[in-house]
This record gives structure tokens, C-alpha cells and sequence, in this order.
């Protein structure tokens, strides 16, 4: 491994070895998170999830957030035409949400 670091790779051969790699990668990412104890999602399902969901007390942000982030990825994707940067109007169009747990 650290020979591979070590190596003076070109920028083509770099982006083969991630092209390579990085389904592995993403495979065990996968697995990993499959097998993580997820306590707020667990606690926030069943019927009355909305209401948990909902309830500040049963679910506060912090946990929110965790949930979001336990079952899916958010990406923001750079904005599109001429306008680049602030004052670019967001839309569904602009994010791609990823699901992590099938």
C-alpha cells in the first residue's frame, strides 16, 4: 500500500486506481453502515412515527440530523448556466439524495 502512495503516478493512472477502488470502497461503506446499531431510527419508527417525528422531546434536531444522515446521503450539486456561486435559486434539480440502507 504505501508503495502505491509513494509511486509517482500520473493523473490518468490516479483516476484508474479510484475508478478501480472506489466500488470496493463504497461496497464496504455499505456494509459497515448496514451493520451500525441505529438507535434514533429505530426509536422514531413504527405507526406513530410522524408524531415522533415531530415531537421535539422524542426526537430532537441532533437526533433528526442522525436519522437523515444514517439512512440517506445528501449532496449539493454545483450550480448550473451562467450563474455560479450565492444568489443561484435552489431546486430539486441542485441536490441528489442517495439512499444508504436498501
Amino acid at each position: 500500500m504505501s508503495d502505491a502512495i509513494d509511486a509517482d503516478l500520473a493523473p490518468s493512472e490516479i483516476a484508474m486506481y479510484k475508478a478501480k477502488k472506489l466500488p470496493i470502497i463504497e461496497a464496504a461503506e455499505g456494509r459497515a453502515q448496514a451493520a451500525l446499531p441505529m438507535p434514533h431510527v429505530a426509536a422514531a419508527a413504527g405507526p406513530d412515527a410522524r408524531a415522533k417525528w415531530n415531537d421535539p422531546e422524542l426526537t430532537p434536531l441532533k437526533a433528526k440530523r442522525d436519522i437523515i444522515r444514517a439512512l440517506v446521503g445528501v449532496t449539493i450539486l454545483s450550480a448550473r448556466g451562467n450563474h455560479k456561486g450565492f444568489g443561484v435559486k435552489a431546486s430539486v434539480d441542485s441536490i441528489r439524495i442517495d439512499r444508504l440502507i436498501s
